[in-house]
């Protein structure tokens, strides 16, 4: 942002100014763009950098291990407790259709 200031600073200092000093302005933009190039290099080179990107990533790394763990456990909860369900439902089923015919064949006796 404060570049951008900085330029927009610049811009309408050159369009006030004279082309000797619109020349000047120019190659002082063009070096503070270099400095910045520069700068940037150096931090792209520095080892802490580079073991803090590192480390990033293997952090990341882990965390999508540990995910798929996690997603693998739930899968098989899931499916258990959809076995145990099903389970359940066809045994309620089965009572209570013995149920009905138990209230049926008590019916007919009388």
């Amino acid at each position: 942002m404060r570049v951008l200031i900085v330029v927009a600073g610049l811009c309408l200092a050159a369009a006030a100014c004279t082309k000797s000093d619109a020349d000047r302005i120019g190659q002082d933009t063009k070096a503070a763009g270099q400095d910045v190039g520069a700068e940037a290099r150096k931090v792209a080179q520095d080892p802490a950098i580079k073991d803090a990107g590192a480390n990033l990533k293997d952090a990341g790394h882990d965390a999508a291990v540990a995910l798929r763990h996690d997603a693998a456990i739930a899968d098989v909860k899931v499916k258990e407790a959809a076995r145990t369900t099903d389970a359940e439902l066809k045994k309620t089923d089965r009572e209570a259709r013995k149920a009905a015919q138990d209230a049926r064949d008590r019916g007919t006796d009388h």
